[in-house]
């Protein structure tokens, strides 16, 4: 179990919802209401390079085929 962290939801779809805790988005998942406060293991999360790539994260419907989709077609497969 990693570091708690605790943020308020910013905005939640596709079963996922997204946080920021110092400066830093975070993709969660479960659904719950904006505006409630959270407590998340940061392990657990998907930290996010940027507000814009979060917000594209958070709509995809399936995240975890979509990020191996991109690991394997454009980084030939790194890990």
């Amino acid at each position: 179990m990693g570091k708690k962290l605790e943020a308020t939801v910013m905005e939640t779809a596709n079963e996922k919802s997204l946080v920021c805790v110092k400066d830093v988005y975070y993709i969660v998942r479960g659904t719950f209401e904006r505006g409630t406060l959270i407590s998340f293991d940061a392990e657990d999360a998907l930290a996010m390079p940027s507000y814009l790539f979060a917000i594209a994260a958070l709509n995809e419907e399936n995240l975890d085929s979509t990020f191996d989709f991109i690991r394997s077609n454009w980084f030939g497969g790194c890990q």
